[in-house]
């Protein structure tokens, strides 16, 4: 079952048939249903992450199913509380530098020179978030929440670093403002207000608990998926079987399956995917495929309190079908 259905024919309905078009064809990746696993090991995920923050694709889909729940442990790293209600799932789409400065794209609603007055920054990512549980009437709103991360590690490690697109009707710019720090939708961050204390600082800043915690998990979500932290990164492929399904993708993608998505398989429950773990083979000299077992990605304390990565291990078949999908496994050797 696809995890976006919502989202894809919310697209469809409200910005049309060409933005839920460019939603679809993105690799979606699916993060683990609990928060924990993110959230315990957030210091060591930022301390050992690398000088330039890795990605998968220059255009992605990242579904973080707890969605913003996890906002009770960040809140504690910004000192701020309490969180806010439940707000369902949560949708973020990741794009490179060099995918937004390309010619426009059909989901994106952001102006045109809000993206080129980003062309002064260090390279970063774009993200665009949607909850699933929003004060809108249907939920998602009208448009997502922009937020901008930079790839190098004295960026991305300090939440001072983010810019977020405030939909604020009440900050409007000061004589010579540029936009890229607030004043008419401008891209800013609170601790860059030219307008601290008042009203238009108050509206902004609880959009920035949100949109923070955002960029936050974001960067989590991308180096637990390169150091392997909860198993194994799995690639999950779908081609349609016949002209009907090949139509129904194109006029309904949101109930056929993702063309392309990525979920973490714990090799304990890889059974639950089809994997051919202890099947028989017939036939001389053959056995059954191994029992698929794997040393998860985590961190190890070394003397003087350093800390380093162990890489995960997967014993067992790498490739299999299932239901009509392929499975392969993907393993992070670098």
């Amino acid at each position: 079952m696809r995890t976006d259905t919502s989202l894809i024919k919310y697209l469809a309905e409200n910005i049309g048939p060409e933005a839920a078009a460019a939603y679809n064809r993105l690799p979606l990746f699916i993060m683990p249903d609990d928060a924990h696993e993110f959230m315990s090991h957030e210091k060591d995920l930022l301390n050992l992450g690398p000088e330039v923050l890795p990605y998968p694709f220059d255009d992605f889909l990242i579904d973080f199913p707890f969605g913003t729940s996890a906002l009770a442990t960040a809140l504690k790293t910004l000192s701020m509380e309490p969180p806010p209600r439940e707000r369902g799932r949560l949708w973020v789409r990741v794009r490179s530098w060099d995918s937004i400065f390309r010619d426009g794209d059909p989901a994106t609603t952001v102006d045109r020179d809000q993206i080129d007055c980003l062309k002064t920054l260090s390279p970063g990512l774009f993200l665009e978030g949607w909850e699933e549980k929003t004060n809108w009437a249907g939920g998602l709103p009208p448009y997502p929440d922009y937020s901008v991360i930079g790839v190098e590690s004295r960026l991305y490690r300090d939440f001072k670093n983010y810019l977020h697109l405030y939909p604020n009707d009440q900050c409007r710019p000061r004589a010579g403002q540029a936009r890229l720090f607030g004043g008419d939708g401008g891209w800013c961050n609170i601790a860059r207000c030219v307008y601290p204390g008042t009203r238009a600082h108050m509206i902004c800043h609880g959009s920035e608990i949100l949109q923070s915690t955002m960029c936050r998990l974001v960067i989590i979500s991308l180096i637990y998926l390169a150091q392997g932290l909860g198993g194994a990164t799995t690639r999950i492929s779908w081609t349609p079987r016949n002209a009907r399904e090949e139509k129904t993708e194109r006029l309904k993608p949101w109930v056929s399956p993702q063309r392309e998505s990525y979920i973490i398989i714990d090799p304990v429950h890889a059974r639950e995917y089809g994997h051919p773990s202890g099947e028989a083979v017939s036939g001389p000299g053959r056995h059954a495929s191994p029992v698929p077992h794997a040393r998860r990605g985590h961190p190890r304390r070394l003397a003087g309190n350093r800390i380093t990565w162990v890489r995960p291990t997967w014993v067992g078949a790498r490739e299999w079908q299932h239901q009509g999908r392929v499975y392969k496994i993907l393993m992070n050797e670098g």
